[in-house]
């Protein structure tokens, strides 16, 4: 009974899938859009009784609610607003739905309604992959598994992307550019082959902030499940094993600390979407009020994962958002605020309860970042001159020492920089955000620990130290192995690019190898004007830039697993 049961759901979660990416994706009857609305009720009454029932089977149903507390919040919470919505005048989503104007009500109603369904189902698929991997006899190696993750994110985002809702003018996007556009999202990066305001319609541009979103999530939720890769070796080691990827104290629990992470991730993303909302409020005052809201949720996210698309056509040049200081400043701190890395944050807040002691981690992020916003702003006053800023050349160049590190927003034009000024922002690029962040490059933490080892050989000391602790071999193995392989890898993609593309510049082609390999986003105009080939070679750099330097990590930590030699800096 119980499988019948499981097969049946599973089908019914396929089917609901299934619907709802056709009800987006194409041009739909209306016959199809009301057969669509009967979908979605006769598949949540389905998840509803079915989890009524296992609930009622269970020896212990208190025990089977608290194993799915998601699953649970989200059928009660649909329950609450179905019989509220046909049997008072209120309902949960009233608030935000009486925002909208009469015509976007249903829109978003019907949405909403269809984004619980698809979380239900893909919680039902999940169970379904879960009794499919327990029986599989192999486990994936920790590195394997993380880029795996990646290369599906990207092929599903690809594919939803040429879906031809997605686009303004309703015709298929190009595979390549789809592709490009999705290895771009998802690896949070920011590098553009068509004009994102303009190309997409209101559903791509939903899209793509949910591949931001997943993108940036991604790297931190493979740092959880790091600890659990050997699912039939020792729990015990496999935390500490974790414990040692995050540096805490003790292995984390799983639940607990994807909690934490999407609950920073959304309260950050929320309180900058407000800020936005609020200080958009003149120029972007011809907009409606749901697409203002939109606007700065869009901007929120992709600021915070460090990603660098914008809904403005010039990115943030553009004559509505360029002289919008306050909204730049509200950016920029969800830039830093996001490529501090999650421990890091997760450490703050500890520490502001008095519960525990700033981490090295925390003093290096928090150091490092500091001395590269400062003097990376500071660089770009002195380097430029002050006609080539808009009014607050102040704010202009911090803001744009912020956003090379690993966003990829700008508020000037980068053509019109000078030689030094691009081989400064090449370095920031390079260097990028923290480790464990939304950020990409090879982290500040594996630059500094490096120069430090650089440094001591240089002076012949025998030993490095870091905050008054001594750093063992190991670390400074792998920092000086990632950024051996890292540059190895730009020297090579940027050599391609300027043999295939001979009549582009060559520094505008280095410059985005940089930036490509940095996951920041920065581009001097010559992304759409690449061939398919370099295109290629492009993806191919942003994909090793956002994968490599943490898989790489994960094989290292692994082999010192072995030997015992974890270290005590977080490099990757």
């Amino acid at each position: 009974m119980k499988r019948i049961c499981n097969t049946f759901t599973f089908l019914v979660a396929l089917f609901a899938i299934g619907s709802f990416l056709y009800y987006h994706g194409f041009q739909c009857s209306h016959e199809f859009k009301s057969f669509q609305i009967l979908t979605v009720k006769f598949s949540f009454a389905i998840f509803l009784v079915a989890y009524l029932t296992q609930c009622w089977s269970s020896s212990h149903p208190l025990r089977f609610v608290k194993k799915a507390p998601f699953e649970g919040l989200l059928l009660g919470l649909a329950t609450v607003e179905v019989l509220l919505t046909y049997l008072s005048p209120y309902s949960l989503s009233g608030p935000v739905i009486d925002l909208l104007s009469p015509v976007a009500r249903n829109h978003v109603l019907i949405l909403l309604y269809q984004s619980v369904l698809v979380l239900l189902a893909f919680i039902e698929l999940a169970k379904r992959w879960s009794d499919v991997n327990d029986s599989v006899p192999f486990t994936l190696s920790p590195a394997w598994l993380f880029v795996l993750s990646y290369v599906l994110l990207i092929v599903g985002g690809s594919c939803l992307l040429k879906m031809p809702e997605m686009t303004a003018s309703g015709q298929s996007m190009d595979l390549i550019d789809a592709l490009f556009t999705s290895v771009s999202a998802n690896c949070v990066t920011g590098l553009i082959v068509v004009d994102t305001a303009t190309f997409f319609s209101p559903k791509g541009h939903a899209l793509l902030m949910f591949l931001i979103q997943l993108g940036g999530l991604n790297i931190i939720s493979f740092a959880v499940y790091f600890a659990f890769f050997f699912q039939k070796g020792d729990p015990a080691s496999n935390k500490n094993l974790a414990a040692d990827f995050l540096h805490l104290k003790t292995g984390p629990n799983l639940r607990t600390l994807l909690t934490r992470v999407i609950s920073i991730s959304l309260i950050a993303e929320i309180v900058g979407a407000t800020l936005l909302y609020l200080q958009w409020q003149d120029s972007l005052g011809s907009l409606s009020r749901a697409s203002r809201l939109f606007f700065s949720f869009f901007h929120s996210v992709s600021a915070f994962n460090n990603a660098g698309f914008t809904l403005f056509t010039g990115n943030l040049t553009n004559p509505l958002t360029a002289t919008n200081y306050a909204a730049h400043t509200t950016i920029a701190m969800l830039i830093v605020l996001g490529g501090l890395g999650f421990p890091v944050i997760m450490n703050l807040g500890r520490l502001m309860l008095r519960k525990e002691r700033l981490s090295i981690d925390s003093k290096l992020a928090l150091s490092s970042a500091s001395v590269l916003i400062l003097l990376g702003g500071s660089l770009l006053l002195v380097f430029e001159p002050l006609e080539a800023f808009r009014r607050s050349d102040i704010i202009a160049a911090f803001f744009q020492s912020v956003t090379s590190r690993t966003a990829g927003f700008n508020t000037i034009s980068l053509t019109s920089l000078s030689l030094p000024s691009l081989l400064l922002m090449i370095t920031l690029m390079f260097i990028g955000a923290s480790s464990a962040s939304t950020g990409g490059g090879v982290k500040t933490s594996t630059f500094v620990v490096a120069l430090k080892g650089w440094l001591s050989r240089m002076g012949k000391k025998s030993e490095v130290s870091l905050y008054r602790e001594i750093l063992p071999f190991a670390v400074l193995r792998k920092a000086t192995a990632i950024i051996i392989a890292s540059l190895a890898t730009i020297v090579i993609g940027a050599a391609l690019l300027i043999l295939i593309e001979p009549s582009l510049s060559p520094l505008a082609l280095v410059f985005e190898a940089f930036s490509a390999f940095g996951t920041v986003g920065l581009s001097l105009n010559v992304t759409p004007n690449l061939s398919n080939y370099s295109k290629v070679i492009v993806m191919v750099l942003i994909f090793v830039g956002r994968v490599g330097p943490l898989a790489l990590t994960a094989v290292l930590l692994t082999q010192q697993k072995r030997r015992s030699e974890i270290g005590n800096v977080m490099i990757g």
